[in-house]
Parts: C-alpha cells; sequence; structure tokens
C-alpha cells in the first residue's frame, strides 16, 4: 500500500529547547536513544508550552554521511532559564504529516517510503524548514512503542 500523508498542517514560526548532536547515518538509532536519555535526565524545561516532544532535524547537513538531530519541547519564548540547552525558531511552514506507527527503530522504513515513494510523485517539494518527529501521550519512551507523526516541510512544486 502506498505511504500519504494522515494530514496537512500549517504551522506558525515555533521556539524549541532541547539537546542539538550530529549524528552520523549508521548508529543513528543507538545515539538518538541516548540522546533522548540524556534530554530527559536533564530535567522539566521551564515554559514548555505542550505536552508533546520533538526530534527536531534541522535541514542543513554537517558532512556527507551525518545529520543534526535535537531531542526537544516547545517553548513560547526563549528565557534565561533555557541557556545552556539549545535553542531553535522554525519559521512558518507547511507540513505532509505521516504516521509511523511500529517501533522507533523501524522508522528509515516510512522516511524512505516518504521520500522514494510519496515525495516524487506528491507534487510538492521540500521546504527550507525543518523536519520533525512528534511524539504524544501514545508513544512510550522506555519501550520505543506507540508510534508518532513525522512531519516533512512542504511547498508547491516550481
Amino acid at each position: 500500500m502506498p505511504i500519504e500523508p494522515v494530514r496537512f498542517e500549517d504551522v506558525g514560526e515555533c521556539h524549541f529547547v532541547g539537546l542539538r548532536r550530529t549524528l552520523k547515518m549508521d548508529t543513528a538509532g543507538e545515539e538518538i536513544a541516548a540522546m533522548w536519555a540524556a534530554f530527559s535526565a536533564a530535567g522539566p524545561v521551564e515554559g514548555q508550552n505542550s505536552e508533546y516532544a520533538y526530534g527536531i532535524m534541522p535541514k542543513d547537513q554537517p558532512a556527507e554521511g551525518s545529520f543534526d538531530y535535537m531531542p526537544a519541547v516547545g517553548v513560547s519564548a526563549f528565557t534565561e532559564a533555557h541557556s545552556g540547552r539549545d535553542q531553535l525558531t522554525i519559521p512558518a511552514a507547511r507540513y505532509a504529516v505521516f504516521w509511523h506507527g511500529e517501533h522507533a527503530m523501524t522508522a528509515k522504513t516510512t522516511w524512505s517510503a516518504i521520500f522514494g515513494e510519496w515525495q516524487p510523485q506528491s507534487g510538492f517539494d521540500h521546504d527550507a524548514t525543518p523536519f520533525l518527529e512528534v511524539y504524544d501521550q501514545r508513544f512510550d519512551p522506555a519501550t520505543g512503542e506507540g508510534g508518532f507523526e513525522i512531519w516533512i516541510p512542504v511547498k508547491a512544486k516550481e
């Protein structure tokens, strides 16, 4: 069955506080799990504005075979309490939202289907904003089960 977005979302500018690192593609699964553990261990983020957690992938690529990843939470504005943590502002964008209902370690299959199947035939190009993984109350970080959404920034093909 071909992959399709579950919906499209138009989102205004957002602010995030988290832990940003450059990861290698071949070891990203283990590294991401360790980053989430470290981010959680740092304690709550003052001013968090939702119950969601986000895995953010800025579009800039630091080196071949690597990418930036940032476990984060949303905040209304940056404050002094956020110093010492990574901060990122994402401009307003339109997103195609996909559901990944399998274990978190299998997310590569959904990402591959999005870019290998859906995007080339969709009528959309990537926008210049970061990709998002959105984790709500269904996701269990201890087991990696429960599913999550993958948000792809899109714009009409030119």
